[in-house]
């Protein structure tokens, strides 16, 4: 599909982690298809990883805040649930 939402999602998700991979030569990645060989494997020390962790959390949060994850919502309590024993839907009323 050329205008499937999933795929475009995924193909920034994919961007997002190769310039992560990338950024100051980290992990010395140009891509994450493999090879079939030794060359897809790495050996990486712990700052590396903790960089890149550090550097995904980061943009995480910026994506989250793009989307207006941050902002403050309401939270009601639910009015109805269903009773976990038998199934039946429960209404909730708050006692005044």
């Amino acid at each position: 599909m050329p205008n499937d939402p999933a795929a475009s999602h995924d193909a920034i998700r994919d961007a997002a982690i190769l310039a992560i991979a990338t950024r100051d030569l980290l992990f010395e990645i140009d891509s994450f298809e493999p090879r079939r060989s030794g060359a897809d494997f790495r050996e990486v020390a712990v700052w590396m990883v903790e960089a890149a962790l550090t550097a995904a959390y980061e943009a995480g949060r910026g994506a989250g805040r793009q989307a207006g994850c941050n902002e403050e919502r309401k939270r009601r309590t639910p009015t109805r649930c269903q009773c976990p024993a038998c199934g039946r839907e429960i209404r909730i009323t708050p006692v005044l």
